[in-house]
């Protein structure tokens, strides 16, 4: 060839190649790999939905990955903006460390094992928040939040909904606890807790054994809880023989937690999370019977059972006012109309105030007590022992008003004192059936 045509050869080549190369797009190589779409040299990344569901994965890599396709893609100076409209489903991967900028409505919206910042302005939408980073800030309507943090200190978390519930599950950690809620209650389980503040509708703690990392949670309408991560039943608990001795039993439960909990984590994906979500959509609502007043099903209430007063000498300070009361712990949570307070809930709150439980907590300490504790019913009692027979009173108090719902009686022998409890204890939850329908 020529020596003078070479050099323009290889010029021309050079320009074709440039022109017709789709691994450059906007200065920044793509490359196309079984279909996915890769990014580099990308520092942050905003998404903007329109009635979209949309899911971001932190991956171990430096490119961005584009698993499905898009309305529109913008890349300048190394910003990422993707414009996605009535997308059934969008995946995205995400390098740890880039933060994110989401808006999106109607629709849905997970964020999974991101390590980057997060913020994310929506409407209309559910969010799913699995082992997310340390920074995330998410505001929605009318969708649920709903997290998992595994494993891994939350350093800051914010969240937001209205007309939804915030249900939250999270690994044994020191973490700061920033409450609100309008028209609505909160819950938190099996966690060693501190409250700070409280009023009916905001609360304020830490939970753990110091007051590290943050989480704020706001809800109108709606409810908030904290579990332990993957933790979505305590049923089983309470089918464990009554023959075994207190201690074993929480020796037992404790183990039983402890073994699902870890299961739950190495097991739980965002498939799963969908599905339970997906499922408490879709409930199938009937029509109940109302001459049946027994099997109609009201909302569960958060319920405070103290122990009952000892009332008669040959009893006082026996302990049985306390046995009484587990026994309607298990008796009242084996139904489905109460959520019973764990006694290690308040425990935790007689340590922060200068209440003392016992068989002569008195009703004014004990609606205190219940106030705290954010119960919306109190079950209080006497025990006494005349010969043989023991008897029972027992009172069921509205936390709000102090007014007593219903009261109730009850005299057995020592051997049936379980079997008439379980007896007294139905005879309860069909009362508060009655008075919740009529409210």
């Amino acid at each position: 060839m020529n020596k003078k045509i070479l050099p323009a050869f290889l010029l021309f080549l050079l320009f074709l190649s440039c022109a017709t190369d789709s691994y450059l797009y906007n200065g920044f190589q793509e490359n196309n790999r079984n279909g996915k779409h890769r990014y580099q040299n990308i520092t942050n990344v905003t998404l903007r939905g329109y009635n979209s569901s949309i899911s971001v994965s932190g991956i171990d890599e430096k490119y961005v990955v584009l698993n499905s396709g898009y309305d529109e893609l913008d890349i300048i100076s190394g910003k990422m903006v993707i414009t996605l409209r009535n997308r059934r489903e969008f995946n995205i991967g995400v390098p740890y460390g880039i933060p994110l900028y989401v808006r999106n409505s109607d629709g849905e919206v997970a964020f999974l094992n991101t390590r980057g910042a997060i913020w994310a302005q929506l409407r209309n939408c559910r969010v799913i928040i699995l082992n997310a980073g340390t920074d995330v800030d998410v505001q929605t309507t009318n969708g649920k939040i709903y997290v998992i943090k595994r494993f891994g200190r939350i350093e800051k978390y914010n969240l937001k909904t209205t007309n939804a519930p915030v249900e939250i599950g999270l690994a044994d950690a020191d973490v700061w606890v920033d409450m609100e809620t309008t028209s609505g209650r909160f819950e938190i389980s099996n966690f060693s807790y501190y409250i700070t503040y409280r009023d009916r509708g905001k609360l304020s703690g830490y939970i753990g054994s110091n007051p590290e990392g943050h989480i704020s949670l706001e809800t109108t309408n709606g409810s908030i809880s904290i579990k332990h991560a993957g933790l979505l039943s305590m049923g089983y608990l309470r089918s464990l023989p009554a023959a075994f001795s207190p201690s074993l039993r929480v020796y037992l439960m404790n183990k039983l937690v402890s073994l699902e909990r870890y299961l739950r984590w190495m097991f739980t994906d965002v498939d799963f999370i969908k599905e339970r979500l997906r499922g408490e959509e879709n409930k199938t609502v009937y029509e109940v019977d109302e001459s049946e007043e027994s099997e109609i099903e009201i909302e569960p209430r958060y319920t405070v059972v103290f122990p009952f007063r000892e009332t008669t000498e040959n009893i006082r300070g026996s302990g049985l006012g306390e046995a009484v009361a587990e026994m309607f712990v298990t008796a009242l949570g084996n139904g489905n109309s109460f959520i019973v307070v764990e006694r290690s809930q308040i425990d935790a709150v007689l340590k922060e105030t200068s209440f003392q439980l016992s068989g002569l907590t008195g009703e004014e300490e004990s609606l205190k007590i219940g106030n705290i504790l954010n119960g919306e019913l109190l079950v209080l009692g006497t025990v006494a022992r005349f010969k043989e027979r023991i008897e029972l009173d027992v009172r069921l108090i509205k936390v709000e008003t102090g007014e007593i719902i219903f009261t109730t009686y009850g005299s057995t022998g020592e051997e049936s004192l379980r079997e008439m409890i379980n007896e007294l204890s139905k005879e309860i939850e069909n009362a508060a059936i009655a008075y919740f329908k009529q409210a």
